[in-house]
């Protein structure tokens, strides 16, 4: 945090990407600060930039499971539906990572459940594949459980009142 507070001060632009693309909000996201949070957004980082493979940071916040990183950014009007350069939906990375908590708040708020990827796969086409595969683990090595993608096939068809 001191080093994100002497960058800053220093004149380093808040949104300096890596040779990756990710801005330190992105990093930020990934590693769940949320006082480095607050402090890049108090300097004016863009919530709108995109990494080099066309991921927002809700992408970021859905892959990492960090929902109070995710209600924020589509709270200060990130899209909630904007897909990456393979089509792929925030929706979609929170089903790979088989988190149904996350899978549940993005519908919540509206996210498109038949949205298609570049592959011509919504996000409960991508639920139905891995139900019917074993042995699969989301980030950090997580187990997957084919119970769990089914409760997340649920989540995706059930209807929705308010978004």
């Amino acid at each position: 945090m001191e080093k994100l507070s002497d960058c800053i001060e220093s004149g380093i632009s808040v949104d300096h990407a890596d040779p990756v693309g990710e801005t330190p909000l992105f990093h930020i996201i990934g590693a769940g600060s949320e006082k480095a949070f607050e402090l890049l957004m108090a300097n004016g980082a863009d919530i709108r930039l995109r990494d080099g493979q066309g991921n927002t940071t809700l992408h970021k916040a859905v892959t990492f499971g960090r929902r109070e990183f995710a209600l924020q950014l589509i709270e200060w009007g990130l899209d909630i539906n904007a897909t990456n350069k393979v089509g792929a939906t925030a929706l979609h990375y929170a089903v790979r990572s088989g988190n149904l908590g996350m899978v549940e708040f993005l519908v919540e708020k509206g996210a498109e459940v038949e949205v298609k990827n570049a592959d011509d796969i919504s996000p409960a086409q991508v639920a139905q594949a891995m139900s019917e595969q074993e042995g699969l683990s989301g980030p950090m090595g997580r187990p997957i459980l084919k119970n769990q993608m089914n409760k997340i096939m649920s989540a995706l068809t059930k209807p929705t009142i308010n978004k």
